[in-house]
């Protein structure tokens, strides 16, 4: 008898493990082997990320090509003052175009805006709670004693070591006040002075102390006069 079992091979259905790109030239397409040298694989996803990062960067940047022979200024701006200047040279140097140029002086003028506002506060913080009153009163002073060089002065008042400088000025510059006139001498009456008050008597014989409330409030004025109240 012969045995005729035959084997029955079942089809593997382990997946060979796919290998794991080590680019992309996009999001869903990996490349192939090493990557390029100038690829930069730990910054960006991939090689398409990463020359839309070159472009904006190019774009941002794209105001260096050059600089004009001089910068255009709006009128209000002063082109003596320290920032403008400072900017100007950078701008020259680094070959800052024109539209460049006017939107970082835009965003420069913002900042020092924002930090002038700020040290405004901190110098009314200073000056307490009556700050707003102590301001109007040496601006006042100011208005009134410096005439024509009230305007090229006022801005002197900066800070509040000013303001209590000015104070100190205002202050010191007062008139003294007049010595009061002395004091009347009071006339201080004596025990036999207060003793005829009380016995002095009217036309008609009577005691004037007896029945006159004014006699009765003279004699005590007079006890307080003597006992120096």
């Amino acid at each position: 008898m012969s045995d005729d079992t035959s084997e029955t091979i079942e089809p593997s259905t382990e997946i060979e493990p796919k290998l794991e790109a080590k680019y992309f030239w996009k999001e869903d397409m990996p490349g192939e082997g090493e990557p390029p040298e100038w690829y930069k694989k730990d910054k960006y996803k991939s090689v398409s990320d990463q020359a839309k990062a070159y472009t904006d960067l190019e774009k941002r940047f794209g105001g260096f090509t050059g600089a004009p022979e001089a910068y255009e200024f709006a009128d209000e701006v002063d082109r003596e003052d320290t920032f403008v200047k400072t900017l100007a040279d950078i701008g020259k140097k680094a070959n800052m175009g024109q539209e460049t140029f006017s939107e970082i002086m835009s965003l420069g003028e913002q900042m020092l805006s924002v930090q002038a506002e700020m040290a405004q506060e901190r110098e009314m913080e200073a000056l307490g709670p009556n700050a707003e009153q102590r301001l109007a009163s040496i601006d006042g002073f100011m208005r009134n004693n410096l005439g024509d060089k009230y305007e090229a002065l006022k801005e002197v008042v900066s800070n509040a070591k000013t303001v209590e400088l000015v104070e100190a000025l205002i202050k010191s510059t007062a008139p003294s006040k007049l010595p009061s006139a002395p004091a009347a001498p009071i006339n201080v009456p004596t025990q036999g002075e207060i003793e005829r008050m009380m016995q002095e008597k009217d036309p008609s014989g009577k005691v004037i102390y007896h029945y006159s409330k004014a006699r009765q409030d003279e004699v005590k004025d007079a006890f307080a006069r003597m006992q120096g109240n």
